[in-house]
């Protein structure tokens, strides 16, 4: 009885484990062109490469979005660019960079 307690019991951990690594995946990775054929933010780390990418310009090459052409640098060394459809296919998970606000800090007070 109780070695069928003990395979039980490590079943239901390795279930709840693999639930757990699975929503922690999905919440973290995610695409960076939405639905709209828009950037979702400009400054991203690859999941893949393990590296950080920034959009610094993005120019319209035609008549919508899909057309436009967009330069990254990775690194900040390399710049290369690339058409909307090729990142929605190339970056696929990727984790966000978010930009520090140095107009919320607090100021000193004088004594």
């Amino acid at each position: 009885m109780l070695f069928l307690y003990k395979k039980i019991t490590i079943f239901i951990f390795n279930v709840l484990t693999l639930a757990y690594v699975n929503c922690f995946l999905y919440v973290c990775s995610m695409e960076l062109i939405d639905e709209n054929n828009s950037i979702r933010f400009t400054k991203f780390k690859c999941l893949v490469t393990n590296s950080i990418y920034e959009i610094v310009q993005s120019k319209c090459t035609g008549r919508y979005v899909r057309d436009s052409v967009d330069t990254i640098v990775k690194d900040g060394v390399i710049r290369k660019e690339f058409a909307r459809g090729e990142l929605s296919v190339r970056f696929k998970e990727v984790e966000e960079i978010k930009s520090r606000d140095y107009t919320l800090t607090e100021k000193k007070k004088k004594r």
